[in-house]
């Protein structure tokens, strides 16, 4: 399933928000989480590192292509998570 992602414009840049909690449940110790994107079966990139994982800010994207985006978190009780499972969004 491919979910839109609404954008805005700002200085000519466009950026999104990922609205949703990535894991089922929260992960214990959490001190940061790890967002990458990538476009079909392209490489992996690196969007940034984030305080609390309801909401993660991406900047850069381009409207009407569609980005998978998957999330760790670090620190928490085993240093690093699991990835979580990919979630495909098209930007508007």
């Amino acid at each position: 399933m491919i979910h839109r992602l609404n954008l805005n414009r700002m200085a000519d840049r466009c950026h999104g928000v990922l609205p949703y909690p990535p894991f089922e449940k929260p992960v214990a110790n959490a001190r940061n989480y790890q967002l990458q994107r990538r476009v079909g079966d392209g490489s992996w990139q690196d969007v940034g590192f984030y305080s609390q994982a309801r909401r993660m800010a991406v900047n850069g994207l381009t409207p009407g292509t569609v980005y998978q985006f998957r999330v760790r978190a670090l620190g928490g009780s085993t240093g690093t998570s699991d990835w979580s499972p990919t979630v495909s969004q098209m930007s508007l």
